[in-house]
């Protein structure tokens, strides 16, 4: 006589199934998180970076706008932004003597680290008929 034996039901192995799917499904959960959240940091400092190209030429313009107004104009530092600092700087050219080397640092200040850009231009001061103008030197 031959006797069958029973076997019990595997519910256990069900019950690992879940916990290795749920654990691979966490596992792409988090790592799709990590992606977010890494190219959203790049995409900030991308902004600060065109943010602050920005404020370079808009130093280098305010500068030209103020030499117009005023010829002897040296330079300041501005806050154009909350989050931003312009630092401006003319400085007379040796050779050739009647230009102007305009300089200009726009600071961005990022989460824990600040993006900074410069720009430079030169320009000579010409007066005709009265009225002065702003020539750029290439």
């Amino acid at each position: 006589m031959t006797m069958l034996t029973r076997q019990a039901p595997r519910h256990g192995f069900a019950i690992v199934a879940v916990v290795v799917t749920l654990a691979f499904i966490s596992f792409l959960m988090v790592t799709i998180a990590r992606q977010n959240l890494a190219h959203r940091q790049y995409l900030v400092q991308r902004e600060h970076l065109v943010e602050a190209d920005w404020l370079a030429r808009a130093g280098i313009e305010l500068a030209t706008s103020r030499l117009l107004a005023d010829p002897t104009y040296s330079g300041e530092t501005a806050a154009i932004l909350e989050h931003a600092e312009v630092r401006i700087a003319v400085r007379n050219q040796r050779v050739p003597p009647d230009v102007l080397r305009i300089t200009c640092e726009a600071r961005v200040a990022a989460e824990g680290r600040g993006v900074t850009r410069d720009a430079t231009r030169l320009v000579r001061r010409i007066i005709r008929d009265g009225k002065a103008r702003l020539e750029t030197v290439e």
